[in-house]
């Protein structure tokens, strides 16, 4: 979990689109500390999966889907975990009947510019592919009773 004040560290600058792309190919960005800000946030991920569930406290109140945010795996470092952003991602509505695609101009930038080969970008795509079956399956790679997941008191 991520609670609020949570020290994180994210590269500098924008965090989405054409220009987090271009620093990424050519290595200027630097990670700096952060401190997550509130509500906080449930990852979800298992060890070896190339995606990540998020959950954010009352998410399906307001119609919000889950959040699939696909990415290498997660390593552990230190005193945390590292991961790479795959820049696409699902959206997976509350009651697991639709889905789509986000973030997908950022994606095919990032084929155009080199930051994923052909099929590197086929992999990825794969690994949503494979969630999306299961959604449709009524089988998610995650327990949907963690939409109603609160953060404990503090």
């Amino acid at each position: 979990m991520l609670a609020p004040g949570t020290l994180t560290r994210y590269p500098s600058g924008p965090q989405h689109g054409e220009h987090t792309v271009r620093q990424w190919i050519a290595g200027e960005w630097e990670l700096h500390d952060r401190q997550w800000g509130p509500p906080g946030k449930l990852r979800l991920t298992r060890p070896g999966d190339a995606f990540e569930v998020w959950a954010t406290p009352g998410m399906h109140e307001d119609g919000t889907p889950w959040y699939v945010n696909l990415q290498d795996p997660l390593r552990r470092v230190g005193v945390g975990f590292t991961t790479i952003d795959h820049l696409l991602d699902l959206l997976v509505s509350p009651d697991l009947h639709t889905w789509e695609w986000k973030d997908e101009a950022e994606f095919e930038f990032a084929q155009e510019t080199g930051l994923f080969s052909t099929s590197r970008a086929a992999q990825i795509r794969a690994v949503g592919l494979e969630i999306v079956t299961a959604v449709e399956a009524g089988q998610p790679p995650w327990d949907p009773s963690w939409a109603t997941w609160t953060p404990p008191e503090s």
